[in-house]
């Protein structure tokens, strides 16, 4: 009798986390016009981020949240990264996009991915004007994290060549 108990709360905490995530808002954000302190982006900025590969190998991990980004609405304390809107590729290639969480808090991308902070998406498009015609949206598969966790995002594709995106997200306050 107590594992049925066990699994109706396990399948109302799976429908509460599902209705909060899909009855909620979402929040869309370009790159800040100045990411020297800790605003790395800029709600309903229509100025894209831009992140560069290297030759087959992950590019520089560009700054994406910064400390000071969230929550924008008050009282919220998680968020999920949610989505990307993809608005321009290089080439038709794949493409390997790694969004990189702060968890321990100290800063620093490398450190943050080599404890295994991130998780990773595809894009493959036969038409890279495809993207410029209405933006490619890419779903992101991601945990929650604590407001003022700082995001940043590299990317891998075959050539030096860039990727252009807004970053898209949800807020909860738990």
């Amino acid at each position: 009798m107590n594992n049925l108990k066990e699994m109706d709360r396990a399948k109302e905490t799976s429908l509460i986390e599902h209705d909060q995530h899909f009855h909620n808002y979402e929040r869309w954000l370009g790159i800040s016009s100045d990411q020297s302190g800790n605003n790395w982006a800029t709600e309903s900025r229509l100025t894209p981020f831009v992140a560069t590969s290297n030759a087959g190998d992950f590019g520089t991990a560009i700054k994406v949240l910064g400390p000071d980004d969230t929550p924008i609405q008050a009282g919220m304390v998680e968020f999920d990264f949610h989505r990307l809107l993809i608005s321009d590729l290089e080439v038709t290639s794949p493409y390997i996009i790694r969004v990189i969480e702060d968890v321990d808090g100290d800063g620093v991308a490398n450190t943050a991915e080599g404890k295994g902070y991130y998780t990773d998406a595809m894009v493959v498009t036969s038409d890279n004007v495809a993207a410029r015609a209405g933006g490619l949206p890419l779903d992101i598969v991601d945990k929650r994290a604590l407001d003022g966790t700082r995001v940043w995002i590299k990317v891998k594709a075959a050539g030096s060549v860039t990727i252009d995106f807004y970053i898209g997200f949800h807020e909860y306050g738990v």
